[in-house]
């Protein structure tokens, strides 16, 4: 069955997207989940910092949350490729594609790669992270 080339390129953007979504929030729900703990206590702060007990070399002890030493950083998809095995058809000024599974192998077939990224973070910031994991 034929579909519209821009529409299944549209389709599978919205995936793409979706997917980077669940990332985005899975990460977010780690960081939550081993970094804060709910305050039933207190209904002003719902959650607090989970706090660990650290030895130093000189054998002092400091208190820090747990959140200070786990990654923070937003995690996403940062490209994700998709390969199509299809036939490309044209109906009257557009263009359909019919989508074969990756495992035949006909030479009639067409094969076109879709390629979706993030955007690069703004200079700044970039410099700021770049930075940052130098020192680390």
């Amino acid at each position: 069955m034929a579909v519209l080339l821009k529409e299944l390129m549209g389709e599978i953007g919205s995936a793409v997207s979706n997917a980077n979504f669940d990332v985005e929030g899975a990460a977010l729900w780690q960081y939550m989940t081993r970094g804060y703990a709910e305050n039933e206590s207190n209904g002003k702060e719902p959650y607090i910092p989970m706090i660990y007990n650290v030895v130093l070399n000189d054998g002092r002890e400091i208190s820090v949350p747990v959140s200070a030493l786990v990654h923070n950083t937003t995690m996403r998809l940062d490209q994700v490729d998709v390969t199509l095995r299809c036939k490309l058809f044209d109906k009257e000024g557009e263009v359909l594609v019919e989508c074969a599974p990756t495992n035949i192998k006909n030479e009639a077939l067409d094969e076109m790669t879709f390629r979706f990224r993030n955007s690069v973070p703004p200079e700044g910031i970039s410099k700021l992270t770049d930075e940052y994991l130098k020192k680390m």
